[in-house]
């Protein structure tokens, strides 16, 4: 002010080099010189210096990470004395270097940090999120009969581990066989994108036992005998008795519905015990047979000596040792 026309020197980071008012944004601290002329031709000048602070360096760490859902990160900014983060969604706090962040989706965060100069600069950092994996198994609750497996396969994910790796097949992949003697849970850790879920299936273990069949009165009887069958050392449910000639062909025996039974031997029989346990398919006892004889002595290992089939169903003892 105080003349009536102005210039100013020199031009560099000018808005203009004429007029009472120019906005000057060097990039280096300049002196200006202005110079006046008035109405009377008369001229004045005048310096200005123009001092330029340089911009802080301001950085964050990270500049870009994934995380999982739920999960969380630390920013670290640098290059300044003070700063301030936004937005504020999922950060614990706004201002200071380090911030934690935990966002629910992809956020990009910006740090305006503060130089002792009073100069301000940005910087930014961004956090994609990755959804956590919906890991399932089928199936979730199978049951396993002794000597049988079960066949366990995970979905929702592009890689597993399983876990503990008692009686498993293998321990990761799509799809293991479980093959338990016990019931046991097994765990599926599905990953995708560094991120993982889990799942669990309950594998219940049947055990399922035939037991033994037992005879009255040895193997060797004499035709139309009448002889008892028990049987022991099953787990599960007795059904029925079977028999059978040949060892190959059982069916089943009239009556044979008890545990416990008698029954007429009139040829060389096997006999044998139907048991089942829950879903398990049902399984035989260990056979029980007999040999009949007719019109020859059958040793029958007692002190009043052997057993003479003298006809169909009809024996005496000889007395002999």
């Amino acid at each position: 002010s105080g003349a009536n026309t102005y210039a100013w020197a020199p031009s560099t980071g000018l808005s203009a080099t004429t007029g009472a008012s120019v906005i000057a944004n060097p990039t280096a601290t300049t002196n200006y010189t202005i110079t006046g002329t008035d109405a009377n031709g008369c001229v004045g000048t005048k310096t200005v210096s123009v001092t330029v602070n340089s911009l802080p360096s301001v950085a964050i760490s990270p500049t870009s990470i994934s995380i999982c859902s739920g999960t969380n990160t630390t920013l670290t900014a640098s290059g300044a004395a003070t700063y301030v983060w936004s937005p504020s969604t999922g950060l614990n706090t706004t201002t200071g270097a380090n911030v934690t962040a935990s966002p629910t989706t992809t956020t990009t965060y910006i740090v305006t940090g503060t130089g002792s100069n009073g100069c301000t600069k940005n910087a930014t950092a961004v956090i994609t999120i990755n959804a956590i994996p919906s890991v399932s198994v089928s199936p979730s609750n199978p049951s396993v009969c002794n000597g049988s497996s079960a066949t366990l396969t995970a979905s929702g994910a592009s890689t597993y581990t399983w876990s503990p790796s008692t009686a498993l097949n293998v321990t990761t992949g799509t799809t293991v066989v479980a093959s338990p003697t016990t019931n046991i849970t097994y765990t599926v850790t599905g990953t995708t994108s560094g991120c993982s879920g889990t799942a669990t299936s309950a594998v219940t273990f049947i055990n399922i036992n035939g037991g033994t069949a037992h005879a009255s009165g040895g193997s060797d009887v004499c035709s139309n005998s009448a002889v008892s069958l028990t049987l022991t050392g099953l787990t599960g449910t007795f059904v029925k008795w079977q028999s059978s000639t040949d060892n190959v062909t059982y069916t089943d025996m009239p009556g044979g519905t008890t545990q416990s039974i008698s029954t007429s031997v009139n040829t060389s029989t096997y006999f044998r015990a139907v048991v089942t346990n829950g879903s398990c398919p049902a399984v035989y006892s260990a056979y029980a047979f007999y040999i009949t004889n007719n019109n020859y002595y059958v040793n029958d290992n007692s002190s009043s000596g052997d057993i003479f089939c003298t006809s169909v169903g009809n024996n005496s003892n000889d007395g002999r040792s």
